[in-house]
């Protein structure tokens, strides 16, 4: 490998970049469920089709692009990285803040320190080897290929590979472990591996419960308020034109 130093770390910030987006996914079907326990499906009703082909979505580029992360014969991936950083451990030259008396120093880790961390890494990820397994299942029997038997009975692919939400988080808090981990040493500073955003699941949903208490508060009738007028499209609304005359 040339110059390993600076392939390894514009490969981690790589990794680092596809994951945030990854990870922001898997965010947005949290807040769902979040919003489901603790608000009921009133708004959720509204778009209820729109929310299910999303999940549906969801779950189909998590489970694949989980893989790409993960699996052994990926050519670029989490295991590759970690393989890679261990063989390159004395051109890497990690750091960490450690204490000494009252103060905290930038430390040099050896490489026998770096290569044992990496090494626990590693065993943590191979003790979720059931779940890659059927992550790798499932994308290749359903979701990237059509296998005959799953393609003629689909119901048997939730039951032959269950994989829940729960699994995704689990395995997500693992990689994000490991990803920030190596950022601080290598890089020499902490990542935030969730996006920011204000358009979010929960705020469509903020904006759908606002509108429904509009349309159903019978209290508004009697100021004669259009609540129609502000289904129409653009074009059609005339912010002017609200009330019955």
């Amino acid at each position: 490998m040339t110059n390993p130093e600076e392939t390894l770390k514009q490969y981690l910030r790589t990794l680092v970049e596809n994951f945030v987006y990854l990870n922001s996914i898997l965010d947005q079907v949290n807040e769902f469920y979040s919003w489901f326990t603790e608000n009921g499906d009133q708004a959720i009703r509204t778009g209820g089709w729109f929310y299910k082909v999303s999940l549906f979505s969801f779950k189909r580029i998590l489970t694949i692009e989980t893989c790409k992360f993960l699996l052994d014969r990926e050519e670029r991936s989490l295991i590759d990285w970690l393989n890679k950083a261990k063989e390159h451990a004395n051109s890497l030259n990690p750091t960490e803040y450690r204490r000494e008396g009252f103060e905290h120093k930038l430390v040099p880790l050896t490489v026998e320190e770096y290569q044992s961390i990496i090494d626990e890494q590693i065993e943590a990820l191979s003790n979720h080897d059931d779940l890659k397994n059927d992550l790798k299942s499932l994308r290749d029997k359903g979701f990237a290929h059509a296998d005959k038997e799953y393609f003629e009975n689909p119901d048997k692919l939730e039951t032959d590979f269950l994989i829940t939400w729960d699994d995704f988080n689990m395995i997500f808090k693992l990689i994000s472990e490991i990803l920030r981990r190596h950022h601080v040493l290598i890089l020499n500073a902490d990542v935030n591996l969730h996006l920011s955003a204000a358009g979010t699941i929960e705020n469509i949903l903020k904006h759908t419960r606002a509108f429904q208490r509009i349309w159903s508060n019978k209290k508004l009738n009697d100021i004669k308020l259009k609540k129609y007028a502000f289904k129409l499209d653009e074009g059609k609304y005339d912010p002017d034109d609200i009330f019955l005359s």
